[in-house]
């Protein structure tokens, strides 16, 4: 009850800085260094057991605590009986203090106790103001023993010209008070401003931490994934689909279209087409996509690496064939794509039809295989028939 008495005694006209222990028992500043800088101006208190913490909160309320190696400033004037007040005393967490250094924390308090402590005219002088209303009293003073001694029907005036200089000074020193304030709000603004900062920067690499550890997981579960498939040999196309979406996630995919495509397609050698797809996830991906390879010719640069052929249009009377052509439109993300490229596995004409996809809102950017097999051409139509 005696620091609440302490913080209520507004006439004393002193900020009180109560400094509590955290974990490790020690304060999170120097409290004697503190006291230093706010010599005069405000009480710096220790909590020396944690054990009071409970104690002082059952005291002076909650809103108004403080503990586990935080900094609270009393400014005087304190109203325990409004838990809103709280509010308008300066609090700082452990985790403020971490961040913004200790240093820092007591410039902060030094600097807004410094601008709240009041000034009385009553304790002595203190401003250029206060100099020149002194020395214009002093000087009314002269003027008026001056007149009475020469004519003291003049005592009317010298006191009107009193009033009238005393309202002004009324008015310069509300005028004053009201501009210190201001720049007390201001200043409190800003140093809010820089605490509010601080926490973004530290929420950001929080973030980014966070992203970090979901990134890691996220790469241990596709690995994990990825092993499980290396387990047995693909026998299937369906098979190897699955193996090279784990593999190359960012590089290469499939369309629904195209996974249903292999159930019916038979593929007598199974390492020619994981040949042809680790080409198209690697080589054929970097043509597209590289600016290194912009201007080149991507049928003959993708077969002299990978032996694979490649053709990126069809014959004049295949596009002329608007169902023909229809056939090679497919949906990814929400959107048609023209899978007329296509690459040639082997001798059973197996063909991957597929897409440079590019999205540069999300800078994704992929090879979409949209069908495997053989679509129709003009040339096969009327072969059939």
């Amino acid at each position: 009850m005696e620091f609440r008495n302490i913080l209520e005694a507004s006439e004393r006209n002193i900020s009180v800085v109560l400094v509590s222990k955290d974990d490790t028992h020690e304060p999170k500043i120097s409290t004697s260094v503190l006291s230093r800088q706010l010599a005069g101006t405000a009480l710096v208190v220790e909590i020396e057991n944690r054990n009071v913490d409970e104690e002082l909160e059952h005291c002076i309320g909650r809103s108004f605590g403080c503990r586990n190696g935080a900094i609270r400033v009393y400014f005087p004037g304190v109203r325990f009986d409004s838990p809103s007040d709280s509010k308008r005393h300066r609090f700082f967490l452990r985790a403020d203090i971490d961040s913004l250094g200790a240093e820092k924390v007591q410039e902060l308090i030094a600097n807004g106790v410094c601008r709240r402590t009041p000034v009385f005219s009553s304790m002595g002088i203190f401003t250029i103001e206060e100099i020149q209303n002194t020395q214009r009293s002093h000087r009314l003073n002269e003027l008026r023993l001056r007149i009475a001694e020469s004519n003291k029907r003049s005592d009317e005036w010298v006191s009107l010209v009193e009033e009238e200089n005393a309202e002004l000074i009324r008015q310069n020193d509300a005028i004053t008070a009201d501009k210190i304030q201001l720049e007390c709000e201001f200043q409190q603004i800003k140093d809010d401003l820089e605490i509010s900062n601080n926490d973004v920067q530290r929420l950001e690499y929080e973030k980014y931490q966070i992203q970090s550890r979901c990134e890691t997981a996220n790469i241990s579960d596709s690995l994990h994934h990825l092993r499980s498939k290396l387990s047995n040999h693909p026998n299937s196309l369906a098979e190897l689909l699955e193996l090279f979406q784990a593999m190359f996630p960012d590089r290469l995919d499939f369309t629904k279209q195209a996974v249903d495509s292999v159930k019916d397609v038979s593929c007598q050698d199974i390492t020619i087409a994981w040949q042809a797809l680790y080409h198209m996830a690697t080589t054929l991906y970097d043509l597209f996509f590289c600016e290194e390879n912009i201007g080149k010719d991507y049928e003959l640069e993708f077969q002299r690496i990978s032996g694979h052929r490649l053709a990126m249009t069809e014959g004049r009377q295949t596009k002329r064939d608007k169902k023909l052509m229809k056939m090679r439109e497919d949906t990814y993300n929400s959107i048609t794509i023209n899978i007329t490229p296509h690459v040639k596995f082997d001798k059973d004409s197996i063909r991957a039809y597929f897409c440079p996809y590019s999205d540069e809102k999300t800078k994704t950017r992929r090879i979409v295989i949209g069908y495997m097999g053989h679509l129709k051409t003009d040339g096969t139509r009327r072969r059939k028939n």
